[in-house]
């Protein structure tokens, strides 16, 4: 269970982008597929990784096309997207929605913090410390369920591309290109203020 996915490798760099925080981030809550949008901050956030990629692709090295941009259809993400597009209007990125960017589902746990799901669900909290990947909240997806489609956008990469998400799809990414083992891919913390880029099947975090 621990063992290194490798079972995608695009044919392109792919730039692993979380969306900027929003108030629900700053709470603690479960968002998965609730449509909250970015806070201030988030709008930041979002501009200094537009900025970070704005500087990747000037370097002769990110050639390779005009870069396209794929971005989760929730609230969070699209306007993160519309920030990083704007601060790189003059690489001419194409920028368009992905459904299966769209954050893996928690159900009946969307809206609560990590304390109050222990308070309501103790059993189901118990059972998803046991396996994280298989594990479906009530009324949600797991991260196994999602993998298949985010292995086949993924597999469909032939040029610079550009991935506004979430952290749960960008775990699956880490996953299944092997960046990281089952167990490291879940846990790390994915920070909404850098850039996971795949490249020569090598992960950098800018």
């Amino acid at each position: 269970m621990n063992r290194i996915g490798a079972s995608v490798q695009p044919k392109g760099d792919v730039h692993l982008v979380r969306h900027g925080e929003t108030d629900w981030n700053r709470d603690g809550r479960f968002q998965g597929h609730s449509d909250i949008p970015l806070n201030k901050k988030g709008r930041e956030q979002a501009r200094h990784c537009g900025r970070l990629l704005a500087g990747l692709f000037e370097e002769p090295a990110r050639g390779g096309g005009i870069p396209v941009l794929y971005y989760s259809p929730l609230t969070r993400a699209r306007q993160s997207a519309d920030e990083i597009r704007k601060i790189m209007a003059n690489q001419n990125v194409e920028a368009k929605p992905h459904p299966a960017l769209t954050e893996v589902s928690f159900g009946n746990w969307e809206g609560l913090t990590t304390h109050e799901v222990k308070d309501e669900f103790p059993d189901h909290r118990r059972e998803r410390k046991k396996d994280r990947w298989n594990f479906t909240p009530p009324g949600g997806e797991s991260f196994a369920a999602r993998a298949p489609e985010i292995g086949n956008l993924l597999a469909s990469v032939d040029r610079p591309t550009i991935f506004v998400c979430h952290a749960g799809i960008i775990r699956i990414c880490l996953y299944l290109l092997g960046a990281a083992d089952l167990q490291s891919a879940l846990a790390e913390p994915i920070s909404q203020e850098r850039i996971y880029t795949w490249s020569n099947r090598s992960l950098a975090a800018q």
